[in-house]
């Protein structure tokens, strides 16, 4: 089954926040053998942030100054999915940069908002550390906005442990830092019957998709669960993979089998985990 046209974007958002599941465990009821494959996206080629992952199965990523979101061309609707993000150091700090550009940005200090930026970046300039994003994102929300911003997008940051989706946070897990490897692992049910969407009285929203209570996606660190909460009731829908940056962070993006540090124990403990790559 293939999915054609252009990537949907919609900035419609509901204002429900995002509840935390309640187990970590996942049982053989909760997770069904799928044999459906990821489905490819129609998205225009030449877009330097659409990671082709069909092509090029690892990644090294560099943020700019202001925020960048980076996302897989290949997405997936059914199916259990794992894939991992390592964080590197930076080649270069926003001082680095502002350095380099003085004159350029010398010239936006006019602007009552950008002074008031620039003073309190030099006065607190560890505010303004690399910062990382991981997770991903539903076609139904914006492409272009960094993950976790709508309902339709989640995400792991690294400065605070956050959990953040539709721009609540979830908080009490840890932070993660340089050389230190994220798992992401994705669980998305088949698309229910609409019979079942009104017997069971589930969420749905005014374009008719239903927020699947079994779906989830869970974070590990390197190779450990976290123990705190997780995203459980996911939009039904396709989701990209993908990963935001600021402030000049730097990542590697793994996808393939034989780079993935920790799969051989995801794999142990996850029935039917698959990658996006083979």
């Amino acid at each position: 089954m293939k999915k054609s046209d252009k990537v949907k974007r919609s900035k419609k958002s509901s204002n429900k926040k995002q509840k935390s599941g309640e187990s970590l465990i996942a049982s053989d009821e909760d997770i069904d053998q799928v044999t459906q494959d990821p489905i490819e996206i129609v998205v225009p080629e030449k877009n330097p942030r659409i990671l082709d992952i069909m092509v090029k199965k690892n990644f090294e990523l560099n943020g700019g100054k202001g925020h960048t979101t980076y996302y897989s061309k290949t997405t997936i609707n059914v199916g259990t999915y794992y894939f991992e993000l390592t964080m590197k150091q930076s080649s270069q700090t926003i001082l680095d940069y502002l350095a380099l550009n003085k004159k350029c940005e010398e010239n936006k200090k006019h602007d009552d908002f950008m002074k008031k930026y620039y003073s309190n970046l030099y006065e607190n300039p560890k505010q303004y550390c690399p910062t990382v994003r991981v997770g991903i994102l539903n076609q139904d929300g914006d492409l272009e906005l960094p993950l976790g911003s709508n309902e339709f997008s989640y995400s792991y940051r690294n400065t605070d442990g956050f959990l953040i989706n539709n721009g609540d946070y979830i908080i009490g897990n840890p932070i993660y830092g340089i050389n230190d490897t994220i798992g992401v692992l994705i669980h998305l049910k088949q698309p229910m019957p609409d019979f079942l969407k009104q017997k069971e009285n589930l969420e749905i929203n005014n374009k008719g998709v239903v927020k699947n209570p079994q779906s989830y996606i869970k974070y590990y660190l390197n190779g450990e669960l976290l123990q705190n909460q997780y995203f459980s009731g996911l939009w039904e829908g396709f989701y990209n993979v993908g990963v935001t940056l600021y402030n000049f962070a730097n990542v590697s993006m793994k996808f393939a089998k034989k780079d993935l540090k920790y799969y051989s124990k995801i794999e142990s403990d996850i029935k039917n985990v698959k990658l996006l790559v083979e």
